[in-house]
């Protein structure tokens, strides 16, 4: 057995998280390297072996976990998610439920729990958040509360002032708003559901972004944690990409997609469902995209694009990528360009050059899922469209995608789900179909209004094939 494989196998029974292969051949291979040579071992086998004679409690153990987990989250990621968390407590709040519960498990490393301490701040709601995560490293920075620019790339300029101060080259979040929130190593899959300073279930229990890791009787177990920990009325929120099976089922929400134990499916409305006047006006916009820097012979190849003569494009794009191989906008163009004429290889290939360069654009892990999809391998092809939405909740297309993935794999629920969610999206004001961050040329670009009015269509039938 390789060391890799004895590596899964020991994340496996430690952690309860699922190693895909794809995260033992790049980061974490070097990782694992790395700390062998650190510590004077002669290969990645002898290090397996050191970490399973150590408890998870570890400093070697800790450093490992951090390097499993993918802690990528910044604030105010998948915001009207977080705004109709906000305001689901802000109206029990009103009802006279009293102060609310928030637990935030699998947190990293705090961002999104700070930023619902943030939006609740911002209406006035008393609540109580705690926010768990199996890595102390994480934890350690989540409770420093200090971040760098990267982290605050979706903050306005008035929040940042409001809510965070400037120490040296990094922000920190203002001292009241980090006494709202409390931070505690659990691990989901193994540890009970940690407790609410009154000793009553939580709430509202926010899981994004973890049960991807997941698989059989760790998923099983994660799930029964969850629900032990929720209350009768409380509400499950995942990331985007995920959901939950029986006995929790999923409930619209304000055009969101939560779980609910026992509660019976509740399609959202043909009209959409007016949002509450907020106690303060938001604050809260849309990033704006990012320019790249002009290129001649770039332009030209779209101009010819635009013209119809793909098979001279392509071969300017060719040169355009020999002779500028980061340039990330043109390797995707020659993807697009590829997968017109059903050259999936090369589209694979000039689409994993731009993931390489840039392995958060989530564009790139789109058209990656809708060539896969062609191909018929569906199974990577939800894995694509799933780090789509992990990266950016917001990217409907690939919502709508996964949705009909979903559906010729026979999943049914998640086909749902994922209709619930490309239906708000696709409605949100703003909204564009594709490319708003790097002004990629368009494949096949979708009407937002068409799309929405399919999803209407395929959730009042009970099932389509």
């Amino acid at each position: 057995m390789t060391w890799q494989k004895r590596m899964a196998a020991l994340v496996a029974q430690r952690l309860g998280i699922e190693l895909r292969p794809s995260r033992t051949e790049d980061s974490l291979d070097r990782f694992v390297r790395r700390r062998a040579r650190a510590l004077r071992l002669p290969d990645g086998d002898a290090y397996v072996s050191l970490l399973g004679g150590q408890t998870t409690q570890s400093r070697e153990f800790t450093q490992f976990i951090a390097a499993v987990t993918i802690g990528y989250t910044f604030f105010f990621r998948n915001i009207r998610q977080l705004k109709v968390i906000a305001e689901v407590l802000s109206e029990r709040a009103d009802a006279g439920h009293g102060p609310g519960r928030i637990w935030c498990a699998c947190c990293s490393t705090g961002e999104e729990a700070y930023s619902l301490a943030m939006l609740l701040a911002e209406q006035g709601v008393d609540t109580e958040i705690l926010a768990t995560d199996i890595d102390a490293v994480a934890l350690g920075a989540a409770r420093t509360g200090e971040y760098a620019d990267w982290s605050l790339r979706s903050v306005p300029k008035a929040l940042r002032e409001e809510y965070f101060e400037r120490v040296g080259d990094r922000h920190r979040v203002r001292r009241h708003i980090r006494e709202r929130v409390s931070f505690r190593r659990q691990n989901v899959v193994y540890d009970p559901p940690p407790r609410s300073l009154a000793c009553v279930p939580w709430d509202v229990i926010v899981c994004r972004n973890a049960f991807i890791y997941y698989t059989g009787d760790a998923l099983r177990a994660a799930t029964q944690h969850i629900m032990k920990g929720l209350a009768p009325d409380g509400l499950v929120f995942l990331g985007s990409s995920e959901s939950m099976r029986a006995p929790m089922v999923p409930v619209g929400i304000k055009g969101q997609v939560a779980y609910r134990p026992g509660t019976r499916f509740i399609p959202r409305q043909k009209t959409p469902t007016p949002m509450p006047t907020p106690r303060r006006t938001s604050r809260f916009r849309r990033t704006p995209p990012v320019s790249v820097a002009p290129s001649p012979r770039y332009d030209h190849a779209l101009d010819l694009l635009r013209s119809g003569d793909e098979k001279l494009a392509r071969a300017v794009l060719e040169k355009v990528v020999q002779s500028n191989p980061d340039r990330v906008p043109a390797w995707v163009t020659l993807g697009n360009v590829s997968l017109r004429v059903h050259a999936f290889e090369q589209a694979l290939h000039a689409y994993g050059e731009a993931q390489k360069r840039d392995p958060l654009l989530p564009e790139v892990h789109y058209f990656l899922g809708m060539t896969y999809r062609k191909l018929g391998d569906l199974q990577r092809a939800a894995h694509s469209l799933r780090s789509t939405l992990f990266l950016d909740p917001g990217f409907w297309p690939a919502s709508f995608l996964l949705a009909g993935v979903h559906g010729r794999l026979g999943n049914w629920e998640k086909r749902r789900a994922q209709l619930l969610h490309t239906l708000e999206a696709a409605q949100t004001p703003g909204s564009e179909p594709l490319f708003r961050s790097r002004g990629h040329e368009p494949l096949h670009p979708i009407g937002s209004d068409a799309v929405a009015a399919a999803c209407r269509q395929l959730l009042r039938e009970r099932r389509v094939a």
